[in-house]
Formats: structure tokens, C-alpha cells, sequence
């Protein structure tokens, strides 16, 4: 831990320089109590028809990256503050989490009694069989790890009916590192290796029935008008979107009920994330017309997203 200057701690390390600063590569930010680790998120694009296969996985885990691309706005603004926060916003940031922690649990879901099955029958061939069954185990083990691991961080979260965040969040973020990279590494390794064996038993056809049936799953669970616009927020193009829900909804929820529940998801769940952000968008420019009028430059930083992946598009709300 590095000296103590004005009251702040100042971290020098390779990656991290200044309390509140811009670490190298944009990967870490340091404080006192915590050391904040924003992975790298991006949303997969891939091709609508040759990549059809791919694409059935790619949507609900871009659903769920973009939520984790929300979760660190969150986070970044409590971290910007130091963690100081209101009771009623810890309140807020528990929400939040409880709703992405089921959607997480959700797709969970949908994997196992739908994208999974898509792998095919077993053929006849011996070797084909013990090679699907043996992908199966190891999805399995590591679906039962990440969802551990998702549960640990809901314990950790738990705390706020109890502790302020100042004291919770040092543990929330050695529990989101635990959790996030696992999370993602079984993103990319789906979409990497699925496909393929989809390919070898069902055509482009297929592909409409899934999404039909993924909305159909969402629609009747846990929370099917926040879930089902969740599904698709990620969609910045309005033709794809457009498409989608051509594909997937059926009648009024196509398009009146799509919109009400939008609307929901717009004024909840994606406001909590907006407040925050924007409560450090108010503090930023309150300390800055403090500074001017005391005739001090202002030395604050920026948090950034750990950068680009691969097939992709970055984010960064910073």
C-alpha cells in the first residue's frame, strides 16, 4: 500500500497508478478497500445464417453480457464515490442483482432443456457417443461450479440488509472475480464448440423453432416481462430486433405487450442502473465547480472496461 497523500492512499503499481486513475491497459482500478477488476466485455456478433448454430447461444449470452456490462457501471459509480452510499441505494443495487442473478439461473435453464438437447441423438458410432457424453459431463461440472459461485455472490450481497457498502464491497468484488471470468470462459467456450455439433444434426430451420421456444421457456418463468426484454436489450439495430421478435413472439406479445413491458424494463431494472451513473455524472460536476471556484484543477479519473475482446464490439459507460 503506497503512502497516504491528502487524506487518499496512492497505489503505484504496473497496472495502477493513483487512487481513482486510469491503471495501464485500462484493466484495474485500486482503493483502499478494494481492488476493482473490470473484465473485458463484448457483445458476439455472429453471421445469420451460416453462423445460425452459434447464434443460438451468442443471444442469451449477450443478453447476460450486457447486464454485466450494467453490473460494472454500477459499480464503477460506487467505487467512484468511494462506496458511500444511501441505505435506499444499497436497496436498489439488491434488486438489481436479484433480478440479473435469476436471469443467470434462468438461462441456466434454458441451456439444459433446450440448446443442449441440440447436440443430437447419439449415433450409432461408439466413439460419437462417448464423445458427446463426455462433452456433457464437463458442461455439467462446470454449470454446477458457475452456479455455485453465482450463489456466493448473492450471499455476499445479502450482507447489505445488514452492513453498509463500504464494508460489502471488498467482498463483492473477490467474489465477482471469482464468478465473471469463469462465467464468460464458459460463454466463449460454448460458442466455440457447440456449433459445430449442432450442425452435424439440424439445418437453418431449426433455428426459428429455438428462438420460439427460448421466448416461450422465458414467458412462463420467473419473470417473463422483465427476462423477455432482457433477452434482446442488447439489440442496438432495430432491424435485427425487428426480426427477432418476428421469430420468437407470437401475436399482441409481439408487438403491444413487447412495448408495455419494455417500458417496465426502461423504468426498473435499467433506471437503477441510469441513477447510479448518473450520481456520479452529479458528483463529478459538483467537485468540479468546487474546484474552479477554489482555483484547483481536478484530479479525478476514469474507469474504464478492460478493452475489446475477440468478434467484437466494446462497451464502455465511463
Amino acid at each position: 500500500m503506497g503512502p497516504e497523500v491528502d487524506g487518499e492512499t496512492t497505489v503505484e503499481s504496473e497496472r495502477v497508478v493513483g487512487r481513482g486513475e486510469v491503471g495501464v491497459g485500462g484493466e484495474a482500478v485500486a482503493s483502499k478497500a478494494a481492488l476493482l477488476n473490470l473484465p473485458r466485455l463484448y457483445i458476439v456478433d455472429s453471421d445469420m445464417t451460416t453462423g445460425w448454430a452459434q447464434e443460438v447461444f451468442s443471444l442469451p449470452h449477450n443478453a447476460i453480457r450486457r447486464e454485466l456490462i450494467d453490473l460494472y457501471t454500477i459499480l464503477g459509480a460506487v467505487y467512484k464515490r468511494n462506496a458511500r452510499t444511501a441505505r435506499e441505494e444499497d436497496e436498489k443495487f439488491s434488486h438489481w442483482w436479484s433480478v440479473f442473478s435469476a436471469f443467470v439461473e434462468e438461462y441456466f435453464d434454458i441451456e439444459a432443456r433446450i440448446l443442449l438437447p441440440l447436440i443430437g441423438p447419439a449415433e450409432e458410432d461408439p466413439v460419437h457417443k462417448q464423445d458427446i457424453a463426455v462433452l456433457m459431463y464437463q458442461m455439467e461440472d462446470a454449470r454446477i461450479k458457475l452456479v455455485k459461485k453465482l450463489r456466493e455472490v448473492n450471499e455476499v450481497v445479502e450482507k447489505l440488509f445488514v452492513l453498509p457498502m463500504k464494508d460489502v464491497f471488498p467482498l463483492l468484488c473477490k467474489a465477482l472475480d471469482h464468478f465473471v471470468p469463469m462465467l464468460l470462459d464458459y460463454f466463449i467456450e460454448e460458442e466455440d464448440v457447440l456449433p459445430s455439433y449442432i450442425l452435424g444434426f439440424h439445418s437453418l430451420v431449426m433455428k426459428d423453432v429455438i428462438l420460439q421456444k427460448m421466448a416461450d421457456f422465458v414467458l412462463v418463468g420467473r419473470e417473463p416481462q422483465l427476462f423477455i426484454v432482457m433477452l434482446s436489450a442488447w439489440m442496438d439495430d432495430k432491424e435485427q430486433l425487428s426480426n427477432w421478435k418476428k421469430k420468437a413472439l407470437r401475436g399482441y406479445n409481439r408487438f403491444i405487450n413487447f412495448q408495455r413491458w419494455e417500458s417496465k424494463y426502461l423504468r426498473t431494472h435499467k433506471k437503477i442502473v441510469e441513477d447510479f451513473h448518473g450520481s456520479v455524472l452529479r458528483n463529478s460536476r459538483l467537485r468540479s465547480s468546487r474546484l474552479r471556484s477554489s482555483g484547483l484543477r481536478s484530479r479525478s479519473g476514469l474507469i474504464r472496461s478492460g478493452g475489446l475482446g475477440r468478434r467484437s464490439r466494446g462497451w464502455s459507460r465511463f
